[in-house]
């Protein structure tokens, strides 16, 4: 999600994209995808997605913030070779012929995204840990390409979180949330800690965008509109929302160490990220989502600051 520190709700739409008008444009673009059905897929804060026929899925811009990592998304995939499917874009507009937005198409992951699906046995959540370790080991080392960006919206800049985070949290609790003591003083703990951009990230690492297949078995990492050249905390911030703590020593096992001061910047996004995750997936009404934060807040609340394992 590319995120704003904004009015609320700060993933409303710009512009909806529906049906019709998606077909419209992806016709006129390319004629051979005529006659095809297009059928609504998801929708983040950020993306429209469709299915086009059975095997193309196209992601339309809903916000402004949306179209510069959109386009990097385009430019930079085709670039990444890493130990798990990512989208590899076969159909890029860049100009949709009406707000001069980009429209990006890709053959379809299969999956089922994380959140959705079934509870698993803790085998598999190792598995995952050890899958999401060598993604990102190969992820953080590759050279920056030309095209990724900085990190221009300060998804570590924790001290301008807090006061965000605090009232996604208050905002929780009066829709019934039983918020889990500690999680503002594990962002306080790492808001003098500085980011050092060194790695190409993800940007936005949760259970939405991991994809597992029916064996609950990691098989793809989606949604990469908010790659970047950044510092690794960011996407360490998704391992701590998507694993509990006992599988973090897997993870760094598989991964490399990692510092007690990288961790504890990571747990400060994860609080902050964790909590507009909640707060997204409540006002939505996405209970799946929901309880993948409420579990994520839990793992975040109960775990020490320095993970068992960090070095």
């Amino acid at each position: 999600m590319a995120e704003a520190l904004p009015s609320s709700p700060a993933w409303a739409a710009e512009r909806e994209v529906t049906a019709t008008w998606a077909r419209s444009v992806l016709e006129a673009a390319w004629p051979e995808l005529r006659g095809r059905s297009v059928v609504a897929f998801g929708e983040g804060w950020d993306n429209a997605a469709f299915l086009v026929g059975e095997e193309l899925v196209f992601r339309f811009p809903r916000r402004a913030a949306a179209v510069a990592g959109l386009r990097c998304e385009a430019a930079v995939l085709p670039l990444l070779d890493l130990p798990i499917a990512t989208p590899r874009p076969t159909h890029v507009l860049h100009d949709d012929g009406h707000l001069g937005w980009p429209v990006v198409g890709y053959p379809m992951l299969r999956g089922t995204t994380l959140c959705r699906a079934p509870s698993c046995d803790a085998s598999a959540q190792h598995a995952l840990a050890i899958a999401l370790g060598h993604a990102l080991r190969a992820l953080h080392a590759l050279p920056r390409p030309d095209a990724a960006p900085n990190d221009v919206i300060g998804r570590l800049e924790l001290g301008a979180r807090r006061s965000l985070a605090e009232s996604r949290l208050q905002r929780l609790a009066t829709r019934g949330w039983r918020v889990p003591a500690g999680l503002l003083g594990t962002l306080e703990a790492a808001q003098g800690l500085r980011p050092v951009a060194s790695a190409l990230c993800h940007g936005d690492l949760y259970a939405r965008h991991v994809l597992v297949d029916a064996g609950h078995r990691p098989c793809g990492l989606i949604d990469w509109g908010d790659l970047h050249w950044g510092d690794a905390a960011v996407d360490l911030a998704g391992v701590l929302e998507i694993l509990p703590p006992e599988c973090l020593p897997t993870f760094e096992r598989t991964y490399g160490p990692v510092s007690h001061a990288h961790w504890c910047l990571a747990r400060g996004r994860a609080v902050a990220h964790a909590c507009a995750v909640a707060d997204y997936a409540v006002s939505i009404g996405d209970g799946d989502l929901t309880d993948a934060a409420r579990r994520s807040l839990t793992w975040l609340a109960g775990a020490l600051t320095r993970p068992h394992g960090a070095t």
